[in-house]
This record gives structure tokens, C-alpha cells and sequence, in this order.
């Protein structure tokens, strides 16, 4: 939410709910920026209280919802405000990030024209509206959207590297080259931007420069990390894992806003973790460190250059049933990422098995040339088996069949120092 958006909130909150309600929602906006979402939407709900009608409080009560993956709820409060508001670009526009983020292009075009309508220089209703048209395969509409919301706002870089997506997908690589560095010029550490340049180099048939910063075998690591005290065997820590797994209270099936079809995920296991989860954090940073003493030093080099002296992690879980996948993606804003391997099904790695459930690594997101293939690589999970790789590097599962499921700890570190 921007310094507008938030002006827009408080004054339609004062015009249409009375001083009560302007000054929970003034309260609420305040816990709402400083991240106390819980706080933020008792607070907007006790104005939903005096005016069930209010389309601030609709609207950012649904905005919670939607950050939470509360989907449906989200989509009822803040259509509500639309309906009673039509005027309320913002509305539209987060409207439009619902139907975007659940694949209903038509439904999220939709939303987009009607936040545009009412503000031409909505940047951010412009880029959004560049992806829906993506998804309905309009790629030259969605080049015009795109450049005019980099025109109004040139240091987002949401743009730039949707652009370079979309100008790889028309076989246009020098321009999409041209857009990821113009990118990374304001935002060095950009995930997706290094992901699309790498794509662009490939198709330019600029290896040696690819391979500076992505080539396969330099870049993805295995490691094994260690089992902690307590725990008799692998397979007793495994368990462990497992259980704590299956019974957070987290674990949703296709989460809202989660690549994952067809199977259950975790939100981050280590806000507010059990002991489990704890051990299961020391043990993944003794092997981070490792990992991080191995790796040579580099000012020129997008993943060393960042290497980081403290840091955070997150971690979300996955089980994977037959079919299930994770699609191809980065994982912008973090610096390594990877899988710890739990249960792994018996297919994978057996005799005329293929590739089934293996992580492929280099396969990006967006549609290339006919007759192109980039250069690809994977790991066959095993249960104590974690891997790694930077998170710019695109990533995703290879599907699997049988009556068992995978079990999967995925992780991110995110540099604090």
C-alpha cells in the first residue's frame, strides 16, 4: 500500500463512515504499515461494526485476507467495496491482484480497465494489467502496459523484469537483455531480473557470459545436513520432521498464492516453531555455514557478491501427491534457497523411473522460441539429502506417479548482515 493509496483510505474512510470510524481506521492504518495485521484487522472490523458498509474497512479487512491466502473471504470483502464504492481505484485494482493470482485473466483484465478508468497513471494497476494480458497470451498489449507503468514509475522493478519475460516470450532477447539490465542497474540483487538475463543470454547465444553467473554444475549444491542429539537414526529424525509436518496447524491443500498443485502446504514453520522445528533450523545452519565458508569471494558476481554474515530463514513444507508438481520459479528477495528431502516415494531413482520427482533446475517460467532448449540439470531427492542453489535460479519439480507422496522442506535465507 503507497503514501496515496493510504491518503485515499483515510479520506474515503472520513467521508463515509463519520469521526468514529475515521478514527479506527486511522488507528488501523497504523498497525496495518507497521505489520500487526491481527491488530489491524480487529481494528478494522470494529468499524465494519458501526457500518457494515464502509468500503475502507471492507477493502482493507479483504487486503489482510488476501495477504493471509484467506482467497474467498478476501474476494467477498473487497468486491463488497467495489460494489458500494465504484469509484475506488484501489479496490479494483487489489480486485484484479485476486482474480490475477488465482489464473482468471478475464476476470483480472477486467478489474485492471476499471482502476485505469478511473486513474490512467495507476502505475501498479498498469503493470498487473501487463501480466493479466500475459496470461491471456497478448504479449504485444502487454508490452505497451508494461513500458507505460515503467514510464509513470521507473524504479519498481515489478516492470521491468515482467517485461523481460514477456520480450523473451516474443523472441525479442536483446530487448528483454536490455530491460533485466536496466533492472538490476537500480536493483543489483533482483532475482528475477538475473533469471530473465540469464534466459536473454541464452537465446543471444552468449554463453561464456551466462555461464559467469549460472552455469549448472557451479551453482547447485547437495549436502546432507547433520542429525541432532537425541535422535538415534535418520530415519528417527525423519519421523520427526514428518510428524511436526503433518500436524502444523498450517498445512492447506493447493494454499492460496503457493506454487504447488496437487498437494499440501505449510505456511513458515519457524514463526513461532515447536522444538522440532528448532532443531530442524540448527541443523539446516550448520550446513548453510558450511556451505557458505566453501564458496570463494566475488564483488562481480550476482549470489557471492551477497554472501551474507547473518542472516534469516524461512521454511515451508510440502507433500506432494502423485501428479503433484511444483511449477518452475525464483524466489525473489532471497539469497540461497533449497529442499530438505523427508520422505522421497520409491520411484524416484528406480529402474525406468526417469526423472520422476526430481528437482529440475534452469527451466524459466515463460514461453521460449520454438525448437530452443536451455540448458537444464537436477537432483534426485533422498530422505537426509538437502540441495541448494542461489535464488534467482529457476527451480521446479518434475511430476511423479504411485500410491506414496514426497515430503519436502523447502527453505529460504535471506542475508541481515
Amino acid at each position: 500500500m503507497g503514501r496515496q493509496e493510504r491518503r485515499r483510505e483515510a479520506k474515503l474512510g472520513k467521508g463515509q463512515g463519520g469521526a468514529a470510524i475515521a478514527g479506527l481506521l486511522e488507528a488501523a492504518l497504523g498497525h496495518h504499515r507497521a505489520g500487526r495485521l491481527a491488530m489491524a484487522e480487529k481494528t478494522y472490523r470494529r468499524a465494519l461494526a458501526l457500518d457494515p458498509d464502509d468500503p475502507t474497512a471492507n477493502h482493507l479487512v479483504g487486503l489482510i485476507a488476501y495477504q493471509e491466502g484467506r482467497y474467498k473471504e478476501a474476494l467477498g470483502l473487497i468486491t463488497r467495496a467495489t460494489e458500494v464504492a465504484p469509484s475506488y481505484a484501489e479496490a479494483h485494482h487489489n480486485l484484479g491482484n485476486l482474480y490475477l493470482d488465482s489464473k482468471k485473466h478475464p476476470e483480472a483484465l477486467e478489474c485492471y480497465d476499471r482502476a485505469l478508468a478511473l486513474n490512467p497513471d495507476y502505475a501498479s494497476a498498469l503493470a498487473n494489467k501487463g501480466d493479466a494480458l500475459r496470461g491471456l497470451g497478448r504479449l504485444d498489449d502487454a508490452t505497451v502496459a508494461l513500458r507505460r507503468a515503467i514510464a509513470l514509475d521507473p524504479f519498481v522493478k515489478e516492470p521491468r523484469y515482467r517485461l523481460a519475460a514477456t520480450l523473451i516470450s516474443l523472441d525479442r532477447p536483446a530487448e528483454a537483455l536490455d530491460s533485466a539490465n536496466e533492472c538490476i542497474a537500480f536493483e543489483p540483487f533482483c532475482q528475477n531480473a538475473w533469471a530473465y538475463r540469464g534466459t536473454a543470454l541464452q537465446l543471444l547465444d552468449k554463453q561464456a557470459e551466462f555461464e559467469q553467473f549460472l552455469k549448472l554444475s557451479d551453482v547447485v549444491w547437495t549436502a546432507r545436513p547433520p542429525v541432532p542429539a537425541g535422535f538415534d537414526s535418520l530415519e528417527a529424525w525423519n519421523a520427526a520432521l514428518e510428524a511436526a509436518v503433518r500436524t502444523h496447524p498450517t498445512l492447506v491443500w493447493e494454499p492460496f498464492q503457493r506454487v504447488s498443485y496437487g498437494g499440501s502446504v505449510t505456511g513458515d514453520m519457524l514463526v513461532r516453531p515447536e522444538r522440532t522445528m528448532q532443531l530442524f533450523e540448527g541443523s539446516l545452519r550448520r550446513a548453510i555455514d558450511e556451505l557458505k565458508a566453501s564458496l570463494p569471494d566475488s564483488q562481480s558476481h550476482p549470489f557471492l557478491a551477497r554472501k551474507p554474515n547473518t542472516y534469516r530463514i524461512t521454511v515451508v513444507a510440502s507433500i506432494l501427491k502423485a501428479g503433484g508438481w511444483h511449477p518452475t520459479h525464483t524466489h525473489e528477495g532471497a539469497w540461497l534457497s533449497g529442499c530438505y528431502y523427508v520422505r522421497v516415494p520409491s520411484v524416484v531413482g528406480s529402474a525406468g523411473g526417469g526423472k520422476a520427482g526430481q528437482i529440475e533446475f534452469g527451466r524459466p517460467d515463460c514461453k521460449l522460441r520454438e525448437g530452443f532448449e536451455p540448458p537444464l540439470s537436477a537432483v534426485k531427492p533422498e530422505p537426509g539429502l538437502a540441495a541448494f542453489f542461489p535464488s534467482y535460479l529457476f527451480h521446479g519439480t518434475i511430476p511423479f506417479e504411485g500410491d506414496e507422496e514426497r515430503v519436502g522442506i523447502a527453505f529460504d535465507v535471506y542475508p541481515t548482515g
